[in-house]
C-alpha cells in the first residue's frame, strides 16, 4: 500500500514518522456539536451559577445523578487483540465476548458535594423513573432538609418535571431549578 501522493510504502512512512521524527498516531475524537442558541443558554446559565455561588457556597452543592450499568464484557474488536501462533491454542473463553438481547443491568441513583455522599439508591429493575418514582423513592428518602446546601441535577425529564421543582422548593433549603 502507499502513502498518499508520496510513493512510499504506508510501513516506511509509519517508521519515519514513529521512529525517526517521535511522532505519536492520535484517533479523532466525537465531539457533542452545540447549536449557537444551546452554546448562548449555556453561557447564560452559567454566568447566572457564577453570580449565584461564591467560592465558599459551591462548598454546600451536592450534585446527584442516575447511571444504568450493564454488566457484560466490553469488546473493543480493534484493539483487542491475543497472539498466538494458531487460534486453536487460545481457548474458546478468551477469544469470545456473548453478547446477549436483554443484558443483565442495574441502575444507580447517587449524590455527592464537598463534605461526602449520600447513600447510593439502587432502582428495582423495570423500574422508569418517573417523577413521581423519583420524589416518592429517591428524593423523599435520601435528601434531608437540615442543614444548609444547595441541591444540583440534571435535565433528565423527571428531574425538570413541575412536580419535582415544587417538591424540592418545599423540601430543600435550596436547589438550582431547572431555568437556572
Amino acid at each position: 500500500m502507499q502513502a498518499t501522493g508520496l510513493g512510499t510504502v504506508r510501513r516506511s512512512m509509519r517508521r519515519i514518522l514513529e521512529i525517526n521524527l517521535g511522532l505519536k498516531a492520535y484517533k479523532k475524537r466525537k465531539l457533542h456539536r452545540l447549536s449557537l442558541k444551546q452554546m448562548d443558554a449555556r453561557h447564560r446559565r452559567s454566568k447566572s451559577l457564577l453570580k449565584r455561588h461564591d467560592d465558599e457556597s459551591v462548598k454546600k452543592i451536592i450534585f446527584s445523578d442516575e447511571k444504568l450499568f450493564v454488566v457484560e464484557a466490553k469488546l473493543n474488536a480493534q484493539n483487542d487483540r491475543m497472539y498466538s501462533l494458531a487460534i486453536e491454542d487460545i481457548p474458546e473463553n478468551f477469544r469470545t465476548v456473548q453478547r446477549f438481547q436483554k443484558s443483565s443491568s442495574v441502575m444507580i441513583w447517587g449524590a455527592i458535594g464537598h463534605n461526602g455522599k449520600i447513600p447510593l439508591k439502587f432502582v428495582d429493575k423495570g423500574i422508569k423513573i418517573t417523577a413521581r418514582y423519583y420524589q416518592d423513592e429517591i428524593l423523599r428518602s435520601t435528601l434531608k432538609p437540615n442543614g444548609q446546601w444547595t441541591f444540583q441535577q440534571d435535565s433528565a425529564p423527571a428531574h425538570k418535571a413541575k412536580t419535582t421543582q415544587a417538591w424540592l422548593r418545599l423540601n430543600c433549603p435550596d436547589f438550582i431549578s431547572s431555568e437556572e
